[in-house]
């Protein structure tokens, strides 16, 4: 491959599989949370509603009324106000890395769901590289996107890399990429996006996502269960959550890096 070396440790990664335990999904309807706060000054939102019957499915429905509270480590809380339909926000919300936060949600029902996440430090991204690859029974040909960036040596990461495609963010589940610092610690990364073959005057944003150990869990088994449940006729299992309290989603806490690039 013209101009590009990767890492013997970066192919072991890719091929490598955690067992992680997950409990069964239950058909009773659960509370369901989508909550992502980032690095920086951006609106803080979470989407709140419930599960159906995974046999009998019905439109989800959201929840309405509850109290939404973000506090950080020093015990500043914020409320967040309610904005349509199972949405709640906190408008030009500063995520400071290195800092913990706390996620409450107080349904009229009663029930208290807490989730705490780390606001890790951002990993900067280096570099986007290009190589062309031939047609082959990998796909047809065009350039393969390199994502290049130095992890840092000194602490525990957790990543996820989002490609957009000329203003196509592909974030789905099929396309989610995650991986640890477990086996590439303090090197210099060189890793490919296989999501598709790019053509002269694409243009292209990559994203490094950094993320705590948490959230990293929940992405991972998500990501096994997607893959598996296309051959499953039971219902899927549940993906691992860092909230408490019984319901479902997760809490994470993201901090990000980008460059965009065009094929030459």
């Amino acid at each position: 491959m013209k101009n590009i070396i990767i890492s013997v440790l970066i192919i072991t990664l890719l091929s490598c599989e955690k067992v992680i335990d997950i409990n069964l999904n239950e058909a009773n309807p659960q509370t369901v949370v989508d909550a992502k706060l980032f690095n920086g000054t951006k609106d803080f939102i979470v989407k709140l509603n419930q599960t159906t019957d995974y046999y009998n499915p019905q439109p989800y429905e959201t929840i309405n009324n509850a109290i939404v509270t973000i506090a950080d480590e020093n015990g500043n809380i914020n409320i967040l106000e309610e904005n349509v339909d199972g949405e709640y926000i906190l408008k030009n919300f500063e995520g400071v890395t290195n800092k913990s936060y706390s996620l409450e949600i107080l349904l009229t029902t009663g029930e208290k769901y807490i989730s705490t996440a780390l606001l890790p430090n951002v990993v900067q991204l280096d570099d986007i590289i290009f190589d062309f690859e031939e047609q082959s029974l990998f796909g047809e040909s065009g350039f393969v996107p390199y994502c290049v960036f130095q992890e840092p040596v000194s602490e525990k990461n957790f990543y996820r890399i989002v490609i957009t495609v000329n203003g196509k963010r592909k974030d789905a589940i099929e396309d989610l990429f995650i991986t640890d610092d477990e086996l590439i610690n303090g090197n210099q990364i060189v890793v490919p996006l296989f999501s598709e073959r790019l053509k002269i005057g694409d243009t292209v944003t990559m994203e490094l996502i950094t993320m705590d150990e948490n959230v990293f869990n929940y992405l991972e088994t998500l990501s096994s269960i997607a893959g598996g449940a296309q051959q499953q006729s039971a219902a899927p299992a549940n993906p691992n959550t860092n909230i408490s309290g019984g319901a479902l989603g997760y809490f994470g806490a993201y901090s990000t890096s980008s460059l965009t690039k065009v094929v030459e």
